[in-house]
């Protein structure tokens, strides 16, 4: 991040509040009290995991990315390759350490923003999910998640080449969790487990609203015994609640999306919304 603040001619202390905002809002809110505007109240990735035995042997982890529409055009995929750790593609923006990735380890992390009422001076989540993308299996990337000093409030997807996969409610004071079994997994922006929620900020109804209909769009279309790369795009192209076109007041949309196949190394990324452009594959090493 210094050497992104240096580059970009800002002080490490804006590179921080621009690399890792929301954590800036959660910590914010819990220090300075009052009210925020709503422009600072949302973020709407619809994320889900699927395990193995409903994907020929081989699952997934995929996601859409949707903030506000101005950050589309900043959107990019990283490919890093550590002197002290494992390669890895990593979905981001500029400006920002990593949001979404895999890494050659054949460990996946993904996120969710939530809105936690117990932020405090810690860690920024886009550290964390680097952190995670270092580990070489889906246990290390949760262990990695669970014992972070958080700054504020996300939902981490984390999978790897054996079919392990967790979802962990990760706020700075609560983190709870849950093991893939065998159904797919989906997480949109609410809390589902009462630890996490007892410390979540009080969500506005349209934003409790449009986080349970994406969460159950996907559950519905994710619920057959097989699932393809193709039904996964498709889940992120539906227009009825997941994909996310800008709107008044909040502007929010759905600015790229990725889907993961770490038991054989496959990374598809879309930049744009899913419904409009098309699907990448990227190969994982050149």
């Amino acid at each position: 991040m210094c050497a992104l603040a240096d580059g970009a001619g800002i002080t490490p202390e804006e590179a921080v509040v621009v690399g890792g905002f929301t954590d800036f809002v959660d910590t914010v809110r819990a220090a300075a009290g009052g009210t925020h505007p709503e422009e600072v109240t949302e973020d709407d990735c619809t994320a889900f995991i699927v395990p193995d035995e409903r994907a020929s042997g081989a699952g997934f982890l995929g996601q859409t990315w949707d903030m506000h529409d101005t950050a589309t055009d900043h959107v990019v995929l990283l490919r890093i390759r550590p002197d002290d750790g494992p390669a890895a593609l990593v979905f981001t923006t500029v400006g920002c350490l990593g949001q979404i990735g895999m890494n050659e380890a054949g460990v996946c992390v993904g996120i969710n923003n939530l809105l936690a009422a117990d932020g405090r001076p810690g860690v920024m989540w886009t550290s964390v999910v680097r952190e995670a993308l270092g580990m070489a299996t889906a246990e290390e990337a949760r262990d990695t998640v669970l014992t972070a000093d958080l700054a504020g409030g996300h939902s981490f997807l984390v999978f790897d080449s054996t079919g392990t996969g967790f979802v962990i409610e990760a706020m700075p004071t609560a983190r709870p969790y849950t093991k893939l079994e065998g159904r797919p997994l989906v997480h949109t922006n609410h809390t589902v487990f009462p630890e996490a929620s007892a410390v979540e900020v009080q969500l506005d109804d349209d934003i409790a609203a449009n986080s349970t209909r994406r969460m159950e769009r996907a559950s519905e279309l994710l619920d057959r015994p097989e699932v393809t790369v193709a039904d996964l795009i498709a889940v992120t192209r539906d227009t009825e609640a997941i994909c996310r076109t800008s709107t008044p007041p909040r502007h929010v949309e759905s600015s790229g999306a990725v889907v993961m196949r770490p038991a054989t190394g496959d990374f598809w990324a879309v930049w744009g919304m899913p419904s409009h452009n098309e699907y990448v594959h990227v190969p994982f090493q050149i």
